[in-house]
């Protein structure tokens, strides 16, 4: 999978998950590869965070917010990501 969908206008975010995603690559291999997860929450911090790591990993993964405390740009950058779904 490229990595180009996980980077977002924060450079320094986008260096940080790209990061914890190849940590991660060696320590779980293709654990996620495949799974479907679901995010509540998914335009906030911590929800936008998890998402951009878990399709980093190759998981499906559909995220579901109200958008009353996160903004959409959290995830704008995988609205073209063929395995996200937003809800």
């Amino acid at each position: 999978m490229s990595l180009r969908y996980l980077l977002n206008e924060d450079k320094i975010v986008s260096k940080d998950v790209v990061r914890l995603i190849n940590i991660l690559k060696s320590r779980v291999s293709d654990f996620f590869e495949g799974k479907r997860v679901l995010i509540s929450g998914v335009a906030g911090f911590l929800g936008s965070w998890f998402t951009d790591v878990l399709c980093g990993l190759g998981a499906e993964v559909v995220g579901i917010d109200n958008l009353s405390t996160g903004p959409i740009d959290n995830v704008r950058h995988l609205v073209s990501y063929p395995r996200f779904k937003f809800i």
